[in-house]
């Protein structure tokens, strides 16, 4: 499913365009250009606004697709529904260029790419790291190292992203009312612990 921007069109909500967009990233330029393959843009679609990459150009059609997402969108639409371009968002209170054109083309590949290789390598490692003793030594390596340099960033009343340093972890999602913690650090954490440890953090608003 794709994953819409909050209603005013302000902060991203979602991860179907990870890494290139993450939960809480502010919207701070919407362009009203030509589109072309490889742009990301905003459009309406059943009364929701989506932010997501052009994959395909045809018959007035355009086709999109999200970076964190391994198929297409089942629908099409056309330049009516199109409300701009996204060429930058603030992340952190810094500004990013969003690449579009042929540099987004390649980005979204890339992202695909390590998204099957994620997915290749984590139905091999996901049955050991599930092992007892593995997860008791993968969550105090967790407190070890991560416990003292996680920080939790609220972007808006629905979206809270956590960090570790300047490393993205993962984002609360509240209909689920769980963390969802990228493939890569879940082995350092259970839900109980990572709760335990959220409250002894100052969580910082932007």
């Amino acid at each position: 499913m794709p994953e819409p921007t909050d209603n005013n069109l302000t902060f991203v909500v979602g991860a179907s365009m990870f890494p290139t967009l993450l939960p809480g990233d502010e919207i701070v330029s919407l362009e009203n250009s030509s589109v072309t393959i490889g742009d990301i843009i905003s459009y309406q679609i059943e009364n929701k606004n989506i932010l997501h990459r052009v994959t395909k150009i045809e018959d007035k059609k355009i086709y999109t697709k999200g970076d964190n997402n391994l198929k297409k969108d089942h629908y099409s639409i056309t330049k009516v529904d199109i409300i701009g371009k996204l060429t930058q968002v603030r992340r952190k209170n810094k500004i990013h260029t969003i690449r579009n054109g042929f540099a987004g083309y390649l980005t979204g590949k890339k992202c695909l790419l390590i998204k099957r290789l994620t997915l290749f390598s984590y139905v091999f490692i996901k049955p050991i790291c599930n092992l007892k003793p593995v997860l008791w030594v993968s969550n105090k390596i967790g407190q070890v190292v991560f416990n003292n340099h996680l920080s939790i960033i609220k972007k808006t009343n629905n979206s809270s992203v956590i960090y570790y340093g300047k490393i993205y972890l993962g984002y609360y999602d509240f209909n689920k009312k769980e963390w969802m913690l990228r493939n890569r650090f879940k082995p350092f954490f259970s839900q109980n612990q990572l709760q335990k440890i959220i409250e002894h953090i100052d969580t910082k608003r932007l």
